[in-house]
């Protein structure tokens, strides 16, 4: 009977002092929910068209999407310009990319075939 009085008595441990503090359940809750809102962005749909648009004449080595500026990058290597100009009409209709424009290129002259290298952006509309 005594050890139970005796542990009736003791004091509980604060959980307060192992609980983060406001700011930083508020950065942690912050960085959380930027996560979540990435994940739930149509990045299957981005992917679908970038590559259903490019064909057989085109190749696609990078893809950077910036989904707070609503924005991605792409770059690549297509048979000539006359299959890059196709591409980019056509991810220009796919309604998931707008206003594509061609941010760079470079024809290969040292090879036979002579592609081109480029670089493209454009607004992401899925991203909002």
């Amino acid at each position: 009977m005594e050890d139970v009085r005796r542990m009736a008595r003791r004091v509980a441990p604060e959980l307060a002092a192992s609980a983060p503090a406001p700011a930083e359940l508020q950065q942690e809750l912050r960085a959380a929910n930027a996560i979540l809102q990435q994940l739930a962005l149509p990045w299957e749909e981005l992917f679908h068209e970038l590559e259903a648009s490019a064909g057989s004449n085109v190749a696609l080595l990078s893809v950077e999407p910036d989904p707070q500026g609503r924005q991605v990058k792409i770059s690549g290597e297509a048979k000539d310009l006359q299959a890059l100009f196709g591409y980019m009409r056509r991810l220009g209709r796919s309604g998931v990319l707008a206003h594509v424009y061609l941010a760079g290129h470079a024809v290969k002259d040292q090879d036979p075939q002579r592609p081109v290298t480029f670089t493209l952006a454009a607004d992401w509309t899925g991203a909002s």
